[in-house]
């Protein structure tokens, strides 16, 4: 059994903790009552933390043109954006990007390797108007 967290009667793995009383606690940042995730925070408060370190450059800072990229992820529900976070791929990518220069493009994206997290992040940007919406392969295809 892997020890995913710990209470007064010892070990509990990770479906018997996520159940357990002692798994919730309050956010040491706003207060909120639930299951925490990193540094004593709660989703709501994580997620943004997350998304901000993932695009932040080697200074620390996020550069203007990602302003946009970060707003329009961390609308999306905390949960699911710290999920998304927790894979290899969406970081590589937002590293990617906050090494780059210049504003995020479909040609931006279309430049690094296909997958889930770039069709998802693509999705999310067009979904919040930070990137245009595309025509379809087989309608720029037929057209010609």
């Amino acid at each position: 059994m892997r020890v995913y967290g710990r209470n007064d009667a010892g070990p509990l793995c990770t479906f018997c903790y996520r159940k357990h009383p002692s798994s919730r606690r309050h956010c040491v940042q706003c207060g909120t009552h639930e299951r925490l995730h990193h540094f004593g925070l709660c989703a709501a408060c994580a997620a943004p933390r997350q998304l901000y370190a993932a695009l932040a450059n080697h200074s620390g800072d996020l550069r203007p043109e990602l302003e946009p990229v970060y707003a329009a992820l961390a609308g999306y529900k905390a949960s699911s954006l710290l999920l998304w976070l927790s894979h290899q791929q969406p970081k590589q990518i937002l590293r990617t990007l906050a090494q780059g220069t210049g504003p995020v493009t479909h040609a931006t994206l279309d430049e690094m390797p296909a997958s889930r997290a770039v069709t998802y992040l693509r999705a999310a940007l067009v979904a919040t108007e930070v990137l245009p919406a595309r025509e379809s392969n087989s309608r720029r295809w037929n057209a010609g």
